[in-house]
């Protein structure tokens, strides 16, 4: 039986976090697995308050907690996506330097260290470093995954260019959505889960969404379990998450997972990407427009500032550069959105074709 605790809380600063996360971690972290490494959710260089990254006060609180079960030998990484060559910008921004600066954490690099081969996949060797590691996702809508939660968080184990060629390979969501479940089930026995949706994501999540007050902290020794639970809690179909459904399409039983939900009740109604809707459609319509319902990002070249990351991270070398214009080309492009995703600018929108407009509203 996996278990998964689920609490609500309105605000960072509310000291009673603390005294969740606590029996949580003495809980769950063994004795002498105390090198541990926290793994946030650095997706770009984001103002806290845009709800894009985990929240540096939620990052704090779990610090703190874990100074309070006699663990100070703390780490942090990730890889930012395309901003990964910009690290320390990325953290600094996102207030995530300062809090691991104030509480002597250990910022490292997920590219310093030597990739290793996980089936096809390449993954850093910073897990094998570490005792235990503290997955921290931030709860999003995601316009390729549906959500991005616990499993999809791990991404970021996956050093610099490798998640590009990731894309590639696996231009369809479910195939890559089962890649990052099998890795997640490679690194279960060390990884404990706290989800930040103090305040989350929804619309066109994972970067351009809106902040939502979700009022939830989850815990969990499963992210697979976490991120099924945290779906339905927000009254979404458990398939609406992609890797909820690698996980059960790979034998996951979501009856065996015990929920505490500690009075919590979820009323709000959260914003589907627009990439979504198109799952919705009746099978003959979407099999009789097939190639006419698409949704396609496109580059606004009054916001573009020729930063080139976009251009620098597209799987599917969608993207031209002449003469310092870039445009997308529409025919290549598989929608995975990754540069919509990274685009710090606002500068890439996303232009639905006629028949997806009429049909996914």
């Amino acid at each position: 039986m996996k278990h998964v605790k689920l609490f609500e809380f309105n605000s960072y600063n509310d000291s009673a976090i603390n005294n969740v996360i606590v029996p949580f971690l003495k809980a769950n972290i063994r004795d002498g697995k105390k090198k541990v490494l926290l793994k946030p959710n650095i997706l770009l260089a984001a103002a806290p308050d845009r709800a894009v990254t985990t929240h540096p006060m939620f990052l704090e609180k779990i610090i703190h907690s874990l100074k309070k079960s006699g663990i100070d030998d703390l780490f942090l990484a990730d890889s930012p996506g395309a901003h990964y060559v910009e690290y320390e910008r990325v953290l600094r921004i996102t207030g995530i330097a300062e809090i691991c600066i104030k509480n002597n954490v250990n910022i490292l690099k997920v590219e310093k260290y030597k990739p290793k081969i996980f089936g096809d996949m390449y993954i850093s060797s910073i897990i094998d470093d570490m005792d235990t590691l503290i997955n921290i996702p931030k709860l999003k809508t995601h316009s390729l995954m549906g959500l991005t939660l616990g499993v999809k968080n791990l991404f970021g184990l996956v050093p610099g260019t490798h998640k590009v060629q990731m894309h590639k390979n696996y231009p369809n969501n479910n195939k890559l959505a089962l890649k990052l479940y099998d890795f997640s089930k490679s690194i279960e026995h060390k990884t404990i889960n706290i989800l930040d949706g103090i305040i989350g994501m929804d619309g066109e999540g994972p970067s351009r969404g809106r902040p939502i007050n979700t009022s939830l902290i989850a815990l969990s020794d499963n992210a697979t379990a976490m991120d099924i639970a945290v779906t339905k809690m927000l009254n979404l179909p458990v398939t609406f998450c992609k890797t909820n459904s690698a996980a059960m399409d790979s034998g996951f039983d979501e009856d065996n997972i015990r929920v505490e939900m500690n009075n919590f009740t979820f009323k709000r109604k959260i914003k589907k990407p627009l990439s979504y809707g198109v799952n919705l459609l009746p099978s003959f319509i979407r099999q009789t427009f097939a190639n006419m319902i698409y949704i396609k990002p496109e580059i606004d070249q009054q916001k573009c500032t020729q930063c080139k990351h976009c251009y620098r991270i597209c799987p599917a070398k969608a993207i031209s550069n002449n003469n310092n214009i870039l445009k997308i080309d529409k025919n290549i492009c598989f929608e995975c959105f990754c540069c919509y995703e990274i685009c710090e600018y606002s500068a890439i929108k996303l232009n639905r074709s006629l028949i997806h407009r009429v049909f996914v509203k």
